[in-house]
């Protein structure tokens, strides 16, 4: 049984990785090779994993337990996929690259550690420990968006309006990604919305306060980000809401819309390119009638068309991960763009073997959030209800971008996922083991 000082240091390395997944750090990035992105919460995650290794030693732990047997089966059979990608790779290409070896091999290692980590806090402590780390979590996203947003508003337009620059800095907090950020940020208001609407009380007095701040942020700060999977995606959840939560809607977000709509509508009349910045009413006008001029529209395009190109010639197990870029090399001289797209980057270089394994893992995921759901009424049902609609966004970014490996949503994952109904039974099998 673990005693009060280490769930104090539990409760710290929940508030340090709560706020870490939200900060990318990119090393080494050069001409011919595209980096190596770390989370600051990978380091945290480093001194957890011994914690947790140490204590499931000594006995004084227990494994995580999931909300389906079927769990365990799906995690190792995505590892297994991963590294079956790479001896693919390593078969038809002679080596491995660094990418592929660091960005997605070593990369995938740290997305299970997310998950398994976070099994193993639901599992073996009380719902405080998830009030903690999603406090810290979500605390620390509202403060980047609302101060994001103001600061954007007061500094980066009021440059935009005065000195006519061109400049423009897209708002994508501490993720170095705007199409991340925007994700994340959709991640947060939907799971501090369903805190707020059954009343979870995360920041005490400033509750709802918040909730009217960050839906008058939200809109203003997808206009900043940029991200035209963000602007669907805010759509997506404000008819969401509405559609399942309408009294609340209509006391809580509906005001706040109205308000951030009337000032995006006035920065429209003064200037639509203030809305605008970088021509999404035309980018969206010119993919619905098949004519683009943007180059990053055209890049998207020739990329899904050298990956099609490339399944079709692995059909089965895929070109192995990192043979899309291989590919390009050899077929256009230079490297374009790596696939920005989670699904196509799937079914490209882990063939329909990964499309198959990452499908069904992704239905079972929404099998078992269900459940949990439909069976509690505390914070972990609602946690559930809420990462529901997170992995419907997913599925949606997924098409447009590639966020497969975006630490915080398989952190989340693991935290609704997990079975917290065995806390009781594994408290009391603690206790016999520290008296035997």
């Amino acid at each position: 049984m673990l005693g009060n000082h280490t769930h104090f240091l539990i409760y710290l390395l929940l508030c340090a990785l709560g706020i870490g997944i939200q900060i990318q750090i990119l090393f080494g990035a050069t001409d011919s090779y595209m980096g190596l992105r770390l989370n600051l919460g990978d380091f945290v995650l480093i001194f957890a994993g011994l914690f947790v290794l140490i204590s499931l030693i000594m006995h004084k732990t227990f494994w995580p337990k999931w909300q389906s047997p079927c769990n365990d089966i799906w995690f190792y059979s995505l590892i297994g996929l991963i590294l079956v990608g790479l001896i693919n790779a390593y078969i038809q290409y002679g080596y491995i690259s660094h990418w592929a070896l660091l960005n997605r091999g070593i990369g995938w290692g740290i997305l299970t550690g997310y998950i398994f980590f976070a099994g193993w806090i639901i599992t073996n402590f009380t719902e405080k420990a998830l009030l903690i780390c999603m406090r810290a979590f979500l605390l620390f996203a509202l403060i980047t968006i609302i101060c994001g947003t103001t600061w954007f508003f007061m500094v980066q337009l009021g440059s935009y309006y005065i000195n006519r620059t061109e400049t423009y800095i897209q708002f994508s907090g501490f993720m170095g990604n705007r199409n991340a950020f925007a994700f994340l940020m959709l991640c947060a208001v939907i799971f501090y919305t369903y805190f707020d609407a059954h009343k979870i009380m995360l920041i005490p007095k400033l509750q709802i306060f918040l909730t009217y701040v960050l839906w008058f942020c939200l809109p203003l700060a997808m206009i900043f980000n940029g991200s035209r999977a963000g602007w669907i995606g805010t759509g997506c959840i404000i008819l969401w809401f509405l559609l399942s939560k309408f009294k609340y809607s209509l006391r809580m977000i509906i005001p706040a819309l109205l308000l951030s709509s009337l000032i995006i509508g006035l920065m429209y009349k003064h200037d639509p390119q203030s809305v605008f910045r970088e021509g999404q009413d035309r980018k969206i006008s010119e993919l619905v009638a098949h004519d683009l001029t943007a180059q990053t529209d055209k890049i998207r395009i020739i990329v899904a068309e050298d990956a099609l190109e490339l399944w079709s010639k692995h059909k089965i197990w895929g070109s192995g991960i990192g043979g899309f870029l291989e590919y390009q090399e050899e077929k256009r001289g230079e490297l374009i763009d790596q696939i920005d797209n989670s699904a196509l980057w799937v079914l490209t270089e882990l063939g329909c073997v990964g499309a198959f394994v990452f499908g069904a893992f992704y239905i079972m995921a929404l099998i078992s959030l269900w459940r949990t759901y439909k069976t509690r009424q505390d914070i972990y049902g609602v946690s559930a209800q809420a990462m529901i609609l997170v992995m419907i966004l997913f599925a949606l970014f997924s098409l447009v971008h590639q966020i497969l490996y975006a630490r915080y949503l398989w952190f989340l994952l693991g935290l609704t996922l997990a079975r917290p109904d065995l806390f009781s039974s594994s408290e009391k099998s603690a206790q016999k083991l520290s008296k035997a």
